[in-house]
Parts: structure tokens; C-alpha cells; sequence
């Protein structure tokens, strides 16, 4: 929306070019900005990450993406059950980085769906404690000033993670993305029996084999997700023939 004002700014040239020259076979979809209102509606003020809202909009245009080569894929989570945490006023990266609270601070709140039963192994296939989500429910929440509640509950960035659900699904997902991901990873996960999850900027020097990962990992699916820098232009995630 602001592109007139930045006569220099990129203004999706990026993206037009990455679309004209994709391979056709590649599935794409964005969540994107149109107006201030989305940014209201879909992201943290506080925040750069994406808020309940924006998150279970993008996890409706994922599974319809992977339901396109997936004719099996289970049903859609119902997504209505909405959990929002009274105590927090959330302040995020954004107000961290100028130390400034505002009052009052963001909801924090999460969509809460029934799902299949699971555990987080790590890459040696021992199972760890990933998030906070049980303290958070049980109320065990610190009211800290800039307590980064998004990464507390969903999760921190770590190089990898293996989501194995107790369902039907024979099918395996690889997800390579950013902090974005730490959200929605549970949700998409739960339409696969094996989901491995990897943030390529916590590798040493950024360097991720595809080939190699999948001659150790069986995956039948790929979505790399996240925000403009995984995608288009941040040469850290290179991935590696």
C-alpha cells in the first residue's frame, strides 16, 4: 500500500520474477498485505509474527495447497475453539526492540483444535519438551514486562524437529521454514504420520543437503514456508543440492 510513497522499494518485482520463472509443478500461495487492516487483522501490533487469526488463515491455505497433491489427506482441523490468555498483555520483538509498552498490550491468543495424540522428538529420536503450551494452559505464565509469549508458548527455533502423530497417515512432510513455523507446524503435522521440521539458519555455516536429508528421512511432501527472506532473497536459505 505504501509503494508510492518508496518510489525505490521493491514493490513485488521480487515476487512477479519468482513466479514467472517457478517450475510449473511448484505449488505457491502468499498471505498477503493489502491494506493496514490486514496487517490489524492477521499480525501482532507488538509483534512481527502472525496472531491467531493470521495463523489459522495460513494453515487453511496450506492445507489446501497440500491437499492438491494429497487426495487422502484428513480433514481439515476445526479451528473455531479460540483460547485467549486474560493475564498477558503481550509485547513482542517490535516493542522489545524500542523497550516501549503500550497500553494495552496485544491478546495473546491461540487456536485450541481437538487433534490426533503426539510427540516431539529431536534428532536423535529421543523425545523432548518443545513448547510451553501445558504451563501456559494450566496457567503457569510469567507477567514479566516484554516476555516473548509467542516463542514461550509455540516454541523456540531449533535446527530440527521430528512431529510423530498417532493417526491413519502414510504419507511424511519435511516443513523448512522460519520462527513462522514454530505456529503452525502442530496443525499441519496432524495430516501426517512423520512431519520433520527444519530451520536451515541454525545449521553450521547454513549449510542444508536436500539429498542427503532425504536419503536418512522419508518424505513424500516438501512446503517450505515463512516470511519474504525464506523465500525470495536472504541467502541463508540456500538449500543444497
Amino acid at each position: 500500500p505504501l509503494n508510492p510513497v518508496f518510489p525505490y522499494a521493491d514493490a513485488g518485482r521480487a515476487l512477479a520474477y519468482f513466479m514467472e520463472n517457478k517450475p510449473e509443478e511448484l505449488i505457491f500461495d502468499t498471505l498477503p498485505l493489502t491494506n493496514f487492516d490486514d496487517q490489524l487483522n492477521n499480525f501482532f501490533r507488538t509483534d512481527h509474527h502472525w496472531n491467531a487469526h493470521g495463523l489459522m488463515k495460513g494453515y487453511q491455505r496450506v492445507y489446501n495447497m497440500m491437499a492438491r497433491n494429497y487426495p487422502g489427506i484428513s480433514p481439515m482441523l476445526d479451528l473455531d475453539k479460540i483460547h485467549t490468555f486474560p493475564d498477558i498483555q503481550f509485547h513482542g520483538s517490535l516493542a522489545r526492540t524500542a523497550f516501549f509498552q503500550i497500553n494495552p498490550g496485544d491478546v495473546f491468543e491461540v487456536p485450541n483444535p481437538d487433534m490426533p495424540s503426539y510427540e516431539i522428538l529431536d534428532v536423535d529420536g529421543k523425545p523432548i519438551a518443545y513448547n510451553r503450551k501445558d504451563e501456559y494452559f494450566s496457567g503457569n505464565i510469567s507477567t514479566a514486562p516484554f516476555t516473548d509469549h509467542y516463542i514461550e508458548f509455540f516454541g523456540k527455533d531449533t535446527a530440527f524437529l521430528h512431529y510423530v502423530f498417532d493417526n491413519d497417515a502414510e504419507r511424511h512432510l519435511l516443513i523448512i521454514g522460519d520462527s513462522f513455523t514454530n505456529a503452525i507446524e502442530p496443525l499441519l503435522a496432524a495430516h501426517y504420520h512423520h512431519t520433520y521440521a527444519v530451520d536451515i539458519r541454525k545449521y553450521p555455516d547454513y549449510h542444508f543437503s536436500f539429498s542427503e536429508f532425504i536419503a536418512q528421512y522419508n518424505v513424500d511432501d516438501v512446503l517450505i514456508l515463512g516470511g519474504g527472506s525464506v523465500v525470495l532473497y536472504e541467502w541463508r536459505w540456500s538449500i543444497q543440492p
